[in-house]
């Protein structure tokens, strides 16, 4: 038994000489041979010295580094906003700032209405004007004519696109290279040029009109959210980016 014993302890005490003298800190001139990730002693696995410590954090600076190189090379290369910034030829920023404008106005009077109702409230609080009337309406909720105007004119330009679209597309089923072409028109370029500034600036308007002034943290993000996704589709420079390569199909999905 006793020479057994000896025997095996031997045979694990060679293994561990074998295992140290491969192991990648203990003989690097190894490293050119063997895959490293195998070769690490009984020593220099334990997580508490230094040589470990100092593999961990090659590898974390090497993820790192990684990180850094795709992240400039999406932004140099590769960035959708930048992309519709630099190539859109400021027509989405025009109209946006045209129908911004817009908003702001019906902003401006929904409050006018709400500040005119609260006078009459206080002038004569025994007869206060009907509830039931339009002016108290929108006193009640003076983003109203605003919210209203963006729905109906975004619901009506996007179901038009859409419905004009899928008639062309049944006209025409051999090829959907004219799908977005109805009568000349260029649908495509409506919701670019038409129905996506005029849905992102009242986004942007109600932010600083309820959002803010409400405390609306939901809606807020709801809205910023809206902007950052959508923006790259004003143009076919950033569609192209941001549709992997297919500007129909993120314009669709818009």
């Amino acid at each position: 038994r006793a020479a057994s014993r000896n025997k095996d302890d031997d045979g694990v005490g060679a293994a561990i000489k074998a295992k140290s003298r491969a192991c990648q800190f203990c003989a690097p001139s190894l490293l050119h041979t063997v895959p490293t990730g195998l070769l690490v002693c009984e020593v220099h696995s334990r997580s508490n010295h230094p040589h470990h410590k100092q593999q961990q954090q090659q590898q974390s600076s090497t993820m790192l580094d990684s990180i850094i190189k795709f992240y400039q090379e999406w932004r140099q290369e590769s960035n959708p906003w930048r992309e519709a910034y630099t190539k859109g030829g400021g027509i989405f920023e025009t109209q946006f700032a045209i129908y911004s404008i817009g908003f702001i106005i019906l902003y401006i009077i929904g409050y006018a209405c709400q500040h005119s109702h609260d006078a009459a409230v206080k002038a004569n609080p025994d007869s206060p004007p009907d509830p039931r009337s339009v002016k108290s309406l929108i006193a009640s909720r003076p983003t109203v004519i605003a919210g209203t105007v963006h729905s109906i004119a975004s619901a009506v330009i996007a179901v038009g696109i859409l419905v004009l679209h899928n008639q062309q597309k049944s006209e025409d089923s051999s090829s959907s290279d004219g799908a977005w072409v109805y009568e000349g028109t260029d649908l495509i370029k409506v919701w670019q040029t038409v129905g996506l500034p005029l849905s992102l600036s009242y986004f942007v308007a109600d932010c600083f009109f309820y959002c803010l002034p409400k405390k609306d943290a939901i809606i807020f993000f709801h809205h910023i959210l809206m902007c950052i996704c959508h923006y790259p589709v004003g143009c076919d420079s950033g569609a192209l980016l941001a549709g992997a390569g297919d500007t129909e199909w993120v314009t669709w999905l818009s």
